[in-house]
């Protein structure tokens, strides 16, 4: 009798040894899950500050290149000075009729606060 006791003690025992043992694996499982998962994000980020600094670089190169060519074209092609056309006076006039219809219409518009200094024809 005493070896059973003995024997279905030292059953006992193995099981929760076993039990613990398959709650260890369950551990170990997901951590190294876990440790996956975090490895994969670090990869995430690393890739992900790898790709804006390019851009970012990028951008600053195109920038950079374009003022530099802004200042290129100024120096060898200056912009060149067009001469104001001469305005001719005749016919630039408005007659009487055609003045006092206009003042009338802003006049109206402007509830009598607006008035016409000049007009002239274009």
């Amino acid at each position: 009798m005493r070896k059973n006791k003995k024997t279905s003690n030292l059953l006992t025992f193995c099981r929760k040894i076993a039990q613990i043992e398959e709650k260890m694996s369950n551990f170990a499982a997901n951590f190294i899950y876990k440790v996956k998962f975090m490895d994969n994000l670090g990869v995430g980020f690393e890739l992900m500050i790898v790709g804006m600094s390019t851009v970012f670089l990028i951008l600053l190169i195109v920038i950079w290149g374009g003022k530099l060519l802004i200042k290129v074209v100024n120096k060898i092609a200056p912009e060149e000075v067009v001469s104001p056309k001469k305005v001719t006076t005749s016919g630039s006039a408005i007659d009487g009729g055609t003045m006092a219809i206009l003042q009338q219409v802003v006049s109206q518009i402007t509830g009598g606060k607006g008035h016409i200094s000049s007009a002239k024809k274009i």
